[in-house]
């Protein structure tokens, strides 16, 4: 059930995305998690900004960016947050 809700969820991000006028070969990582129950989001790295990755979840319906990061493998090229103005990010409103 829980990767049921993960699938599902991943591809409404995806949805979203192609909605906002993205390329689905713009995209190279899609992967849902589950947080404490009923929460589940997704993660999603764009092709030009690899190091990057952005947290989704869905919202009243809504798909909404909550948050960004730097990646693991950004973190261990030295890559750090401050240091980042990140191309895909939007701004956190009317999440709740």
């Amino acid at each position: 059930m829980i990767e049921i809700k993960k699938n599902i969820l991943e591809n409404k991000v995806l949805e979203h995305l192609i909605n906002q006028g993205y390329v689905e070969n713009e995209i190279i990582e899609i992967t849902g998690q589950f947080g404490k129950l009923p929460n589940f989001g997704v993660h999603v790295r764009f092709e030009d900004e690899p190091l990057i990755g952005y947290f989704y979840l869905e919202r009243d319906g809504k798909i909404k960016q909550l948050s960004w990061y730097v990646t693991r493998e950004g973190r261990e090229k030295g890559v750090r947050k401050e240091q980042i103005q990140p191309k895909h990010h939007v701004p956190m409103r009317y999440l709740y």
